[in-house]
């Protein structure tokens, strides 16, 4: 080759080399602006799905909210005497302030008169003041037919506080407005409920707004947009608006900070409020242009990579081959351990067919297998292929308890754990599972089952056919007492007392145990229980004891759980008596209720500020008919009521404990139930 042609041969291998790499270059720019739109598309996405969230927190908690104070109100209007009533009614007037008590949220109840004088108020000094010009008398007198709970934009109330006012018309049979029952909160009650759900970026904020895009309230405040600014003119909330949609996802400016923002709007329709949550558009920009400059860095060392990693391609073939190698020996290892371990264990392919059966299952059934069916009981071969297929279909792990036939005939029971696994691509590669033989276990429950059956239709019996005697007894106690009359003297009629006060607290105590023996056998059948309608049936039955001990119970927000409803009026009933009994002497009984969520249940908690208990008794106070104190002491009792609370408790799949500082330093009862899948 002369050097005119090796000349023209390098030049062309630099051209080529310089198109290869100008190729490259391309290719990067073009993967930089791709994965920029992808990043600042994702983000979005996030972001959105982020806010819908959150909007749906604020939401829920708004929602609940507002539920209360609408049920207080229509408890208000039921209750208002029929007829003439006095303004300033005492009757009526006990009423609002036990509600009052009850539902901490609101602000002072009160009955608005049609002309907008205060007739009956929680607050007796403002009884026949003028509340003035309200929106809420102008809406009810202006839509007579309105039956809506209505919500005010922020006001000053009389006494000079801001408020939000909740109101309900009351009207006569025909229809015609007789009274308004009225609430209020403080404007900053929406801002704790929004405040735990703010957007972590520094723009990010939460609004809630009425049905006429009033700002009930806003976290963060504005200077230029305080509680009662009116956001109806501005292009998001009409577009909103026009949309017709319960939630509408935004972007664009006009608002009341004049940046152009990302806003998702969700309606809560009961109450006609809309629930704002909003960034800024810069914040969805941040990700993207860092993106960008990654990628920048990446395309300007890009080249010097690919010189790189030519020369690690040789090494990291053999790198490979040589772990190729040490992953089969890794596997055959555990593929004998697997051969070796004390469980049945099996592997299927994605039709359902076992392909591995590890040693112990084929010890267990005396020759190779490809299928368990051949093996199943008859009585359970339709419940396993029911279950096989399900799990096929949905690739989802499944639980389930089966016979086996070993291989000298015996069928044992098992228990089977199987769980999906996944090849190197990421794609259903069938199920794994593994079984445990439980045939003792199972024959030691039924036994345990079979017993604990027997002992409480034992008690129940014992204790029904116990109270005929005791009836009698004490009933010939009373003839025997009359039959003496005055001739009696002091002692005899001391020892004729002792008996009957006897015979009825041993009726009492029968009593307490059918009660007990009743409970998971004969209580109601379970269902979706709303526990704030269960508290508000335990505080009824306790009326006398709260009005005479002058207990003040704070209650917080309680859910819906899946049990029993008597079962739980009792559990609260039980709590919540023993809270007042046990108080300190000359000191009203302050009584907290709360629930918060752990994982898949609720942790209920009822605290009060009695005389405590001492730790070494924690667990005594659960023990049936055991009390730690006198008889005669904190209005006596049988020592069953706890018993009875940690037997609901754990009939319904939860557990119950105590805890106390000390002796006169309050006690606090918790308890869990599961939550349920709503």
């Amino acid at each position: 080759m002369t050097g005119q042609s090796m000349i023209t041969a390098l030049r062309r291998h630099m051209t080529l080399t310089r198109a290869w790499l100008a190729l490259v270059m391309l290719l990067c720019l073009a993967v930089l602006v791709w994965d920029a739109v992808r990043s600042y598309a994702d983000h979005r996405r996030q972001t959105v799905d982020r806010l819908t969230a959150l909007a749906r927190v604020v939401e829920a908690r708004t929602e609940l909210t507002f539920q209360s104070l609408d049920l207080l109100l229509l408890e208000t209007a039921n209750q208002l005497p029929q007829g003439l009533v006095m303004p300033g009614d005492p009757d009526y007037l006990r009423f609002l302030k036990g509600r009052s008590f009850i539902f901490t949220d609101a602000l002072t109840l009160s009955v608005v008169s049609p002309e907008g004088v205060i007739e009956h108020s929680s607050n007796p000094t403002l009884v026949g003041r003028p509340v003035g010009s309200r929106d809420y008398l102008d809406h009810f007198r202006a839509h007579p037919d309105d039956t809506r709970l209505f919500i005010s934009k922020p006001a000053i109330t009389v006494t000079n506080r801001p408020i939000i006012f909740i109101a309900r018309a009351i009207r006569h049979d025909d229809g015609r407005l007789r009274a308004i029952a009225l609430t209020g909160i403080n404007p900053q009650l929406l801002g704790s409920l929004m405040k735990p759900a703010l957007p972590s970026e520094a723009s990010g904020a939460i609004a809630v707004l009425n049905r006429d895009g009033i700002v009930l309230a806003r976290y963060p405040e504005l200077n230029n947009t305080p509680p009662g600014a009116s956001l109806a003119h501005t292009p998001m909330f009409q577009a909103h608006r026009a949309s017709g949609r319960d939630l509408s996802v935004l972007q664009g400016g006009g608002g009341p900070d004049e940046f152009e923002r990302l806003l998702v709007m969700r309606d809560v329709s009961q109450f006609g409020l809309v629930v704002v949550v909003t960034l800024s558009s810069r914040d969805l920009l941040d990700p993207a242009i860092d993106t960008v400059l990654a990628d920048l860095v990446f395309l300007f060392i890009v080249g010097g990579v690919i010189v790189v990693l030519g020369r690690f391609l040789g090494g990291r073939e053999r790198q490979r081959q040589k772990n190729q190698s040490e992953i089969a020996l890794a596997r055959d290892y555990y593929m004998r351990v697997l051969d070796h371990l004390p469980v049945h264990i099996w592997r299927s392919d994605i039709l359902g067919q076992i392909d591995y059966a590890n040693g112990t299952l084929q010890t267990f059934l005396g020759q190779p297998v490809d299928t368990l069916t051949a093996f199943l009981h008859p009585d359970d071969m339709a419940a396993w292929q029911d279950m096989a297929t399900t799990r096929l279909s949905r690739g989802e792990n499944s639980e389930q308890e089966y016979r086996l036939r070993r291989h000298d005939g015996q069928y044992r029971w098992m228990h089977e754990i199987a769980q999906p696994f996944h090849d190197q691509d990421g794609r259903f590669a069938g199920h794994l599972a593994a079984c445990l033989d439980i045939t003792d276990t199972r024959a030691v429950q039924e036994k345990l089952t079979q017993s604990n059956a027997e002992l409480e239709q034992f008690a129940y019996v014992a204790s029904h056919d116990l109270r005929e005697p005791l009836r009698m007894v004490s009933s010939y106690m009373g003839l025997i007492e009359r039959r003496l009359g005055a001739e009696a003297n002091a002692e005899l009629m001391e020892f004729l007392a002792f008996a009957k006060d006897g015979a009825t607290r041993m009726d009492k105590l029968i009593l307490d145990l059918l009660q007990y023996s009743r409970i998971g056998r004969m209580s109601a059948p379970k269902r979706d229980v709303d526990l704030a309608q269960s508290l508000s049936v335990a505080l009824s039955n306790l009326g006398v004891m709260i009005d005479e001990s002058r207990a003040r119970i704070c209650i917080g927000a309680l859910p819906v759980v899946h049990a029993s409803d008597d079962d739980m009026v009792r559990l609260l009933q039980n709590l919540i008596g023993n809270a007042i009994k046990y108080a300190l002497p000359e000191t009203p009984p302050q009584i907290s209720i709360g629930a918060t969520r752990e994982n898949g249940s609720w942790r209920f908690s009822i605290h009060d500020n009695g005389i405590g208990i001492d730790h070494s008794y924690f667990d005594r106070v659960f023990r049936i008919f055991q009390r730690l104190h006198a008889r005669d002491e904190h209005g006596g009792g049988s020592g069953i009521g706890l018993s009875i609370c940690k037997k609901i408790v754990e009939s319904h799949g939860g557990r119950i404990w105590v805890d106390s500082p000390g002796p006169n330093l309050g006690t606090t009862f918790f308890f869990t139930l599961p939550a349920t899948n709503v």
